[in-house]
């Protein structure tokens, strides 16, 4: 299950999945790491970012060291980072794709049995009027009946 990102979290787990799947399952200085990659971040919004990357599965074993931005100095990317990169990649595919009018009118119809009730009947109606229509033009062609003048 995809947990709800915003855009500067997704941006980081896609660069962290990039690295991993480049054989990088290290990240030292990845502040750095990450700036270089595009991720505009002050080292606050890194250090909350980062708290949610490890929360998520996504890195592990954090190292911290006495230093002034020494906090998450080195870390273990996991494959976590790929699973969701991935996941990120189709929930954004399928959000792209139009949208299925006939899927969407069936699950209506299964969730609100009244719509499915009314839609069968204005089949029914329009089978009904074509068929009573038809019947008729029908038994005036052969004589049968005789409809009043067209003026």
């Amino acid at each position: 299950m995809l947990p709800r990102l915003n855009d500067q979290e997704k941006q980081c787990i896609r660069i962290l999945a990039k690295m991993f799947a480049a054989g990088e399952g290290f990240s030292e200085r990845p502040r750095q790491t990450l700036i270089d990659e595009g991720l505009e971040i002050d080292y606050p919004s890194f250090i909350v970012l980062m708290r949610m990357m490890e929360e998520y599965g996504v890195i592990e074993k954090p190292i911290h060291i006495a230093a002034q931005e020494g906090r998450y100095w080195l870390f273990e990317i996991t494959a976590v980072a790929v699973q969701l990169a991935r996941e990120l990649d189709e929930t954004e595919k399928q959000a792209q794709e139009p949208r299925d009018i006939v899927g969407h009118i069936q699950e209506t119809a299964r969730k609100h049995p009244v719509w499915a009730y009314l839609i069968i009947g204005f089949f029914v109606l329009t089978a009904v009027v074509t068929f009573a229509n038809q019947a008729t033009q029908f038994l005036e062609r052969i004589g049968m009946i005789k409809l009043a003048d067209k003026k």
